[in-house]
């Protein structure tokens, strides 16, 4: 799997054309899509993750994400931080704490970054 992310990618593509309201692959295909630098799997993952659950800290992460691309520095950086927050103290797949890593380095904020990609690791 993770020596091969664009045959991964393309089977939670799939996953969600069969159930597009599934959130864990949402969530898959947006650290991956993140990861790889592949804004089509970034976008579409974005969309269904935040229809599904906009709260969700990988979804609060994509969406600063996009945000901080568009220009849109405060607003993305004040989503990181509510992404970071969800975390505190909370048990959840690696892909979550990734993407909220690379959120949170992305809107200058060295310390969160390093604290979830420390989770990541766990």
């Amino acid at each position: 799997k993770e020596d091969r992310p664009d045959d991964e990618k393309r089977h939670l593509r799939d996953a969600l054309a069969i159930d597009g309201d599934a959130f864990e692959p949402a969530g898959r295909l947006l650290m991956l899509g993140v990861v790889t630098a592949d804004r089509s799997s970034t976008t579409l993952a974005l969309r269904r993750a935040r229809a599904i659950a906009p709260l969700h800290p990988i979804a609060l992460a994509g969406q600063a994400l996009a945000l901080k691309t568009q220009g849109k520095t405060s607003r993305a950086k004040t989503l990181a931080q509510a992404a970071a927050k969800r975390l505190e103290g909370a048990e959840g797949p690696a892909d979550t704490f990734v993407a909220v890593a690379i959120a949170a380095a992305d809107t200058g904020d060295p310390a969160a970054a390093k604290l979830m990609a420390k989770r990541a690791l766990e």
